[in-house]
């Protein structure tokens, strides 16, 4: 009878602890995806950018397509930029108000992507 009365205990705590830990593991996951989402639909832009700077780069100068750039419409952005200096992509997300700047730099003959981002806890790992 003891043991019944334990196992119910903790089956009640359990079922507890998964009620207030499941919503507070999807509250982080959501803004997390939200930013993988729109890293993933800026990759034509991104391979855009590697082309012209790869080209572009004996020279100095970073001449961004503005046609290309001008299709960029999302309601999900309360804020999008390309930075002419070097070509970095830095957008804010509405919903959750995440910064996201994404750098390219130019290693031999390829380009490697830097991201950095904030609020830390709201952005994937591979951004802060």
């Amino acid at each position: 009878m003891k043991m019944l009365g334990l196992l119910l205990l903790g089956f009640i705590v359990g079922v507890i602890s998964c009620m207030v830990s499941i919503p507070l593991i999807r509250a982080n996951y959501e803004p997390i995806a939200e930013v993988v989402n729109m890293i993933d639909q800026l990759k034509p832009y991104k391979k855009h950018i590697e082309i012209i700077l790869l080209k572009e780069r004996q020279t100095g100068q970073l001449i961004l397509d503005k046609q290309i750039f001008s299709q960029i419409e999302n309601r999900k952005l309360d804020y999008f930029r390309i930075a002419k200096e070097d070509g970095s992509l830095i957008f804010r997300l509405k919903k959750y108000k995440q910064i996201i700047i994404l750098t390219p730099h130019v290693k031999s003959q390829n380009i490697v992507w830097e991201c950095i981002g904030a609020p830390s806890e709201r952005i994937p790992l591979f951004c802060r």
